[in-house]
């Protein structure tokens, strides 16, 4: 528990786990995501908090909070999104340990409690564990967990790309920060489907990993400004630059002809993620169009459509060869839209 000036820890811990949350404009949330921190059955925490540039009174609260707990420390800086911040509170990160908060999510309180058992006496690079999705009303959307499992070597790359347990969101895991600093691993500068190339790149360098059971992360829909609520051109444009980015770094490694299915079958739900996530919320359909072209003009859909269906699970293919029926795509979300259907 994050403990206030005049109080004393309750329990100590030789580990130390930093958390980093990226802060925008999120003055009517942000104390939810920091109270689920301060309330922790974990002492031995920092929490470390960006202000990207807020334009609203988002730093004098967390300022506050400042002045209230020693584990906390605020950092000011420009707007330039939330991987620069998340690099930035990297930077300063004292901790064993990191875990990244988003502003508008929060965590269960024995979250770090039950996390760090998995990874502090072992040799596990990152943890993964489960995660609950939630709309601005505080209504249950879907979600995700694990059974114990651990992986290790090049089955890491490859169940990130091809299986996808190993998910491409940088906050539902804990990782070593020697790995991370071993590695020199940073978010890259897109504003957009940063936190991949992230967790790609862990997974890359990484050794040995686990997926644990329980669900200790809630992801809500409250910020106005994150992807899911902002479709547009540029977020297919930026989501096929970070697969262009994701192919770039295995040919640098050596290892794209040997994970090459594997990164076909990761390009083939990108794609078809995009395709349904842009039907669901775009109003227009002619925006709905412009957005599909921009994936058939990408390498990585041309490469796609060009190979075997064989080379890929038969259940994928067919699923983006249904990008090619453009009406019907966008009847069946409009349809899904209308009933309460969303995808997180």
């Amino acid at each position: 528990m994050l403990v206030n000036k005049d109080s004393m820890l309750l329990m100590v811990s030789n580990y130390k786990i930093s958390i980093i949350v990226p802060v925008f404009n999120a003055e009517k949330f942000i104390d939810v995501c920091i109270n689920s921190v301060i309330s922790q059955t974990y002492s031995n925490l920092e929490l470390i908090l960006v202000n990207d540039g807020s334009s609203d009174d988002t730093l004098n609260l967390l300022l506050d909070y400042k002045n209230l707990y020693n584990n906390i420390t605020v950092i000011n800086k420009i707007n330039e999104g939330p991987g620069i911040a998340r690099n930035v509170g990297l930077d300063i990160a004292s901790g064993d340990f990191v875990m990244f908060l988003d502003a508008d999510d929060y965590l269960l309180d024995s979250c770090c409690e039950n996390v760090i058992e998995y990874i502090k006496n072992s040799d596990a690079d990152f943890v993964c564990y489960g995660a609950k999705f939630f709309s601005s009303g505080k209504k249950t959307i879907s979600g995700f967990s694990y059974t114990y499992k651990e992986i290790k070597g090049f089955d890491i790359l490859a169940n990130y790309l091809a299986k996808g347990e190993i998910k491409s969101v940088a906050w539902n895991k804990i990782y070593r920060k020697s790995t991370i600093d071993k590695h020199t691993i940073r978010f890259p500068v897109n504003r957009i489907n940063e936190d991949a190339m992230f967790v790609m790149t862990v997974s890359l360098y990484a050794k040995f990993i686990k997926l644990v059971p329980g669900v200790f992360y809630f992801h809500t829909s409250c910020n106005s400004s994150s992807f899911s609520n902002n479709i547009s051109i540029k977020h297919f444009s930026a989501s096929i630059d970070v697969l262009n980015a994701e192919k770039i770094l295995l040919c640098n490694e050596g290892i794209y002809e040997s994970l090459q299915v594997h990164y076909k079958t990761h390009s083939a739900k990108l794609l078809f993620y995009l395709v349904i996530l842009g039907a669901l919320n775009l109003n227009r359909y002619v925006d709905f169009l412009n957005c599909l072209n921009v994936i058939y003009k990408s390498d990585a859909w041309i490469k796609l459509d060009q190979s075997s269906v064989f080379e890929l699970p038969v259940e994928i293919s067919l699923r983006v060869l249904l990008c090619r029926q453009k009406r019907f795509c966008w009847i069946i979300a409009k349809t899904m839209r209308n009933i309460g259907v969303t995808l997180q």
